[in-house]
C-alpha cells in the first residue's frame, strides 16, 4: 500500500517538473522574441506609424525618408473650377522637395524599442517633421499660366439690379451673375497652403477664390425698393373730361420712376409733368383741333378759342406726386373753362348755334332739332372786321342795348339792338333794324359789321328765347356745300 501511494507521488512530481520546464521554456522563448523584435525596432519605425499622413509602417529611416520624399515628388494637386474643369500642379512644376525638420534615424533612437507591443496597437501620429519647399517664383509662373486664369475665360460677377421699366414686364429683379473671375491673391494663398500640407484637390467654389457680386437679389434694399416701386405702380388717378376719361397709371408711372444705385427709389416730376402736358395739349388747349359734323352734313375741323377745360398745372402736379407715394386710385374733375359751367360733357352738346361765315347762314339747334335757319351779316371783311372763326359760348342774354363803338372813319356809333347775346368779347349775335331785312349773300364782304352777327328780328327773338348762358356758338368757312 506506501509502495503504490509513493509511486503515484514520484508520478505527480515528475508531471510537475515538466510543466515548469515547459513553462519556463515558453516564457524564454517569449522573451527571447520580444527582445529579439524589440531589436528590430530599434532600426525600424513602430507598425501603425504614420508621419505627414503617410504610412512608415516597419520602415527603416532610409526606408521613411524615401517614401516621403518619393510621395512629395510625386504629390499633384488637382484644382476643381466652378465650372467643374480641372487643372494640375505637379511637383515638378514648381521644384517641390522635402525638407525635414529633424533627422529621421535620431527620431527612430527616440522610440522605446521595448514598448512596441503598446505603441504598435495604438499607432502613432506624427506631424510636422516633414515640411515642404518650393520655388515661389515657379509656383506663381504656374498659377498665372492656368487656363482659369487666362483674360477671356474670366468674367466679372454683376450685382443684382431692378430692371429699367418695360411697359410689358413693368419692373423685374435681374438676379446676379457669379462670374468667374478669380481672386489671385487668394488662388495663391490657397494654393500654398495645400501644397503645403500636401492637399489632394482644391476646389476654388468652396475655397472662396472667385470674385462674388457686392449685391444679391435677397438684399433688403431691393426688397424695400420693390415694394416701394409696387405701391407706386398701383396708383392709378383717372380725370374725367366729359364722357372720356384719362388715367394716371402705371404706363405714365413708370418711366418715371428712379431707381439709384443705392436703390433708393424716386419719381422724376418731368416724366409726370408730361402726362399734365399731354391733358393740357388734349384737352385745356384752345388751339387743338375739334372735329365738327355740320349742317351741310360735312366734317370741319374746329379750333376752339374758349373750348377746353381749366388746369393748373404745378397744382395738379403736386397732388399727383403725393397720390402716387401712397398707390392711391381715384377720380378726379378738372373745372371746366370760364365760360362754359354748363357744359356737360365733351361733345358740344344738343342745344347749340351754327354759324357758316362763307355762306351767310345761322343754324339753331335746340336738344338735337333745327328749330331755326336764317340768313345773316357777319364782319366786314374788306374793313378788317371779319367775325373770327372758333368754337365759343353765349356769355350773357341781355335785351335794350345800345351798342357803342369807333367807326373806320374815327367818329363813334351807337346802335340800338332789342336781343344782344355776345360770345366772343365785344362781339355777339343781335337783331339789325338798320338793315331793312337786307341778309345774306356777299352783303359782309364790304358791308359788314364790325364783327357782330347781324340778324332779323324775329330770328334773334327766337334765339334768343332758346339759347341761355354757356350754349355753345360754332363759327366757321365752308363754301363747297349743297
Amino acid at each position: 500500500m506506501k509502495q503504490k501511494r509513493g509511486c503515484k507521488k514520484r508520478k505527480y512530481q515528475r508531471l510537475h517538473l515538466l510543466l515548469s520546464v515547459s513553462l519556463g521554456t515558453f516564457v524564454l522563448v517569449l522573451a527571447v522574441g520580444y527582445i529579439g523584435v524589440a531589436q528590430y525596432y530599434k532600426r525600424h519605425f513602430f507598425a501603425n506609424t504614420w508621419i505627414e499622413g503617410m504610412d512608415c509602417s516597419n520602415l527603416t529611416a532610409k526606408q521613411a525618408e524615401e517614401r516621403l520624399t518619393a510621395e512629395i515628388e510625386s504629390y499633384v494637386l488637382v484644382i476643381r473650377t466652378r465650372d467643374g474643369s480641372k487643372e494640375w500642379i505637379g511637383s515638378h512644376d514648381i521644384g517641390m522637395a522635402p525638407m525635414f525638420q529633424e533627422d529621421l534615424t535620431t527620431m527612430l533612437h527616440k522610440q522605446n524599442a521595448y514598448a512596441w507591443f503598446p505603441k504598435a496597437t495604438k499607432g502613432k501620429y506624427i506631424k510636422e517633421m516633414v515640411k515642404v519647399r518650393y520655388d515661389e517664383a515657379k509656383l506663381q509662373q504656374k498659377l498665372k499660366g492656368l487656363s482659369c486664369m487666362a483674360t477671356e475665360r474670366q468674367s466679372m460677377p454683376t450685382d443684382a439690379a431692378i430692371s429699367p421699366y418695360s411697359r410689358k414686364t413693368g419692373f423685374v429683379v435681374v438676379k446676379e451673375t457669379e462670374g468667374t473671375k478669380i481672386r489671385y491673391d487668394v488662388l495663391r494663398q490657397k494654393v500654398k497652403e495645400a501644397v503645403s500640407t500636401l492637399k489632394g484637390e482644391l476646389a476654388l467654389e468652396e475655397e472662396d477664390c472667385y470674385e462674388k457680386p457686392k449685391t444679391v437679389a435677397s438684399d433688403p434694399r431691393i426688397t424695400a425698393a420693390m415694394k416701394q416701386i409696387d405701391t407706386y405702380m398701383r396708383t392709378k388717378v383717372s380725370y374725367q373730361f366729359g364722357k372720356e376719361k384719362v388715367c394716371l397709371d402705371g404706363t405714365w408711372i413708370g418711366p418715371a420712376i428712379c431707381v439709384d444705385k443705392e436703390y433708393r427709389v424716386s419719381i422724376a416730376e418731368p416724366k409726370i409733368k408730361e402726362f399734365f402736358d399731354h391733358i393740357r395739349k388734349a384737352y385745356c388747349d384752345p388751339s387743338r383741333p375739334y372735329q365738327f359734323m355740320t349742317s351741310y352734313g360735312k366734317m370741319v375741323t374746329m379750333k376752339g378759342a374758349e373750348y377746353g377745360w381749366r388746369m393748373n398745372t404745378q397744382t395738379e402736379l403736386k397732388e399727383a406726386l403725393e397720390s402716387i407715394k401712397k398707390g392711391e386710385q381715384k377720380e378726379k374733375q378738372l373745372p371746366v373753362s370760364s365760360n362754359m359751367e354748363q357744359a356737360l360733357a365733351k361733345e358740344l352738346g344738343n342745344t347749340y348755334v351754327e354759324i357758316n361765315l362763307a355762306k351767310q347762314q345761322l343754324f339753331l339747334y335746340k336738344e338735337g332739332k333745327r328749330v331755326l335757319e336764317s340768313a345773316l351779316v357777319s364782319g366786314n371783311e374788306r374793313a378788317g372786321h371779319a367775325t373770327p372763326e372758333g368754337i365759343y359760348f353765349v356769355r350773357s342774354l341781355e335785351t335794350n342795348r345800345y351798342l357803342r363803338g369807333l367807326d373806320d372813319d374815327g367818329s363813334q356809333y351807337s346802335s340800338y339792338v332789342n336781343f344782344w347775346m355776345p360770345f366772343n368779347g365785344g362781339i355777339g349775335l343781335h337783331d339789325a333794324s338798320w338793315r331793312h331785312g337786307r341778309f345774306g349773300g356777299t352783303i359782309y364782304k364790304t358791308r359788314g359789321s364790325h364783327g357782330c352777327i347781324n340778324l332779323p328780328y324775329d330770328k334773334a327773338k327766337q334765339i334768343f328765347q332758346v339759347v341761355s348762358r354757356g350754349t355753345p356758338v360754332v363759327v366757321y368757312q365752308m363754301k363747297e356745300v349743297k
